[in-house]
């Protein structure tokens, strides 16, 4: 079954990048082209290419569409009254990830299903944190570069004070990439596309292993076909966020296995890239459905071939990770993130 789950996923690449299209042999490939879809947030993009498949895959991807465009819509509109609270309080924010790209690169926001909503917050995330508790959230089990956070309605909310963990070993700087941004349509902050891509590159290649659902990876190829960075804008935002391999790493692997058009940016920072990521990339190159779920990342692996000459630093950023100031968090949740952090409360 994880077997034929992968091929799914692989033949949904392929298309994807503009390969064969999806001809299903029978009903029960086609049930399993639909679950691959549903499952990596392709739904929306499988519906407007399956209009002779069979009755129930073609219902099964139109209700996982009808459901997807609802709830990212109420995603989307807590994610702005998010802000605006925040705002108001002192404290700005920034969208992350699929909370910043739906409303900027996707014409219908069913293209792009969001597991959970993501904030950077420019200033003290734990203050954040408690106006929005006092609000009504509750808190969940921290991650070591984010406070979690579940919204009265059940929607999973990450506060970001860095990229990735270890928080260290990436330069997050939130008044910078408002800066370098343009507010969008309601006067909110926005990054700028370059330091969007960099921020992405992070998350995918550094966080997360190069292993995503492909709607993820689509991401890259959207942001550059809607909004491309400026070559030497996207140089300058990965060199500052000390993430130049990361940035090369997951555009590499967007481009083999979903078509993303970064050419030119590749071959530019393709001298700046240690041998270790070129010769992992060659690795995963040869296994594509390595860089899709359900298969585990590697994050040991890619993260010593990404942290080239920089080992020394990972290390002590991993073993001795950046406390977060507790006073006057509520009590179970500076406990939460106590035990997030590997600290005593």
């Amino acid at each position: 079954m994880h077997a034929a789950g992968e091929l799914a996923a692989l033949r949904l690449a392929r298309s994807c990048a503009g390969g064969a299209p999806l001809l299903p042999a029978d009903a029960a490939d086609a049930d399993a082209l639909a679950t691959a879809a549903i499952g990596h947030g392709l739904a929306a993009w499988c519906l407007a290419v399956a209009g002779d498949w069979p009755g129930p895959a073609v219902e099964r991807l139109a209700q996982a569409v009808r459901d997807t465009r609802l709830r990212t819509g109420l995603q989307l509109d807590r994610a702005a009254a998010i802000r605006d609270r925040l705002t108001f309080a002192g404290l700005p924010t920034l969208p992350l990830k699929g909370t910043a790209l739906v409303p900027r690169v996707y014409a219908d926001p069913a293209l792009r299903p969001m597991l959970d909503l993501d904030l950077f917050v420019c200033g003290d995330v734990t203050a954040a944190a408690r106006v929005l508790v006092e609000d009504g959230f509750t808190p969940r089990a921290p991650a070591a570069h984010a406070l979690v956070l579940a919204s009265p309605e059940g929607f999973e909310l990450e506060l970001h004070h860095a990229l990735a963990a270890p928080a260290r070993f990436h330069r997050a700087d939130g008044a910078a990439w408002i800066a370098r941004g343009q507010p969008d349509a309601a006067g909110r902050p926005a990054a700028a596309s370059a330091d969007l891509l960099v921020q992405l590159a992070v998350h995918a290649a550094f966080q997360h292993g190069l292993v995503l659902r492909l709607g993820q990876w689509l991401d890259f190829r959207a942001l550059l076909e809607r909004e491309p960075p400026p070559l030497a804008a996207a140089l300058a935002a990965a060199r500052e966020a000390r993430a130049t391999a990361e940035l090369y790493a997951a555009l590499q692997a967007a481009t083999d296995l979903v078509g993303a058009a970064a050419t030119p940016l590749l071959a530019a920072l393709a001298p700046l890239v240690p041998r270790a990521v070129r010769r992992h990339l060659a690795w995963r190159q040869a296994d594509p459905a390595s860089l899709c779920v359900p298969r585990e990342p590697p994050l040991a692996r890619v993260r010593l071939a990404l942290a080239a000459g920089r080992r020394l630093e990972l290390l002590r950023a991993t073993l001795r990770p950046p406390g977060l100031p507790l006073a006057r968090v509520p009590a179970r949740f500076a406990a939460l993130v106590a035990r997030g952090l590997g600290r005593q409360h």
